[in-house]
């Protein structure tokens, strides 16, 4: 987890997101994300030295957009290099990407920065994106599959250490979390009752937060919602493999053999995931 604050990274920018969150009027209610540096070529005003063109992309979550189509307040996920995880307006380079996007939508999204201006100069739906991206569609059928599961081993609230073999086996819901999402605290208690329900049938639910402040932040918030499955602490590492921290909460569908099924982009319902695990489980059932 990248631990510099946007403050200190980039004040004027901090600043600027602040100004135009203010103009907006709006209040709020995911391979690594590149950041290329390329210098512009000739220069586009009468300074001497040309202007630097930065690119950042990252997934987020859509809260909303602005009537005019001038800005996007998006709920979006660490963009590596440029600002931490937060909900903030983007002023849009054209207005037409105003109706390439609604309020609830998960979406890839890339800015420009240019002379200290930030503008969003493109939206891909999260789903489409990952599809151009891995060759496979997260929305495709279960039996498809999205490539093997990486290894993972990390320490629970307790002490013990939970690794992807030790649940060798068994349907692997692993879901990335955050006790400061809100979407999160909602899937929880669906999880709590897919784990009562499903854990005859061989299924386990994993989750792993991602609080940079670990288990003394973690530990009370998992006793409040009285988590019923283990809860792993992120190393920074796990989460970047399995991308988790681009959009949270991010949860993956592992079947028995380690093969990811599914991967859903923000909350999943009880309703929701019945059906994968049901045709997941009733291989061997």
């Amino acid at each position: 987890m990248n631990t510099v604050s946007p403050m200190t990274r980039h004040p004027y920018l901090f600043l600027f997101a602040l100004l135009l969150f203010a103009g907006c009027g709006a209040t709020s209610d995911s391979d690594t994300p590149r950041a290329s540096d390329n210098a512009a070529e000739g220069s586009a005003s009468t300074s001497a030295a040309p202007a630097d063109t930065l690119y950042f992309d990252a997934f987020a979550r859509v809260r909303s957009v602005t009537p005019s189509g001038s800005h996007a307040v998006l709920e979006h996920g660490n963009i590596e290099g440029f600002m931490d995880a937060m909900t903030m307006p983007f002023e849009l380079a054209t207005s037409e990407l105003a109706a390439k996007v609604a309020p609830g939508d998960s979406v890839h999204f890339e800015i420009r920065v240019v002379d200290n201006t930030v503008n969003v100069i493109d939206f891909t739906p999260a789903d489409e994106y990952e599809a151009e991206t891995s060759g496979a569609a997260a929305s495709s059928g279960a039996r498809r599959g999205l490539g093997q599961a990486t290894p993972f081993e990390l320490t629970a609230l307790d002490g013990s250490t939970l690794s992807l073999a030790d649940l060798a086996g068994k349907v692997v819901v692993l879901n990335f979390w955050a006790t400061w999402c809100g979407p999160c605290r909602e899937e929880i208690p669906e999880f709590n009752r897919l784990q009562a329900e499903y854990a005859d049938r061989g299924v386990q639910f994993v989750g792993v937060a991602l609080d940079e402040e670990g288990q003394s932040i973690v530990e009370p918030f998992a006793r409040e919602l009285a988590i019923a499955y283990p809860t792993l602490l992120d190393d920074g590492k796990v989460s970047q493999a399995y991308k988790g921290h681009y959009v949270v909460p991010t949860t993956y569908l592992i079947d028995r053999d380690g093969t990811i099924r599914r991967r859903y982009i923000g909350a999943v319902t009880f309703e929701t995931m019945i059906p994968i695990l049901d045709e997941l489980t009733a291989v061997t059932s």
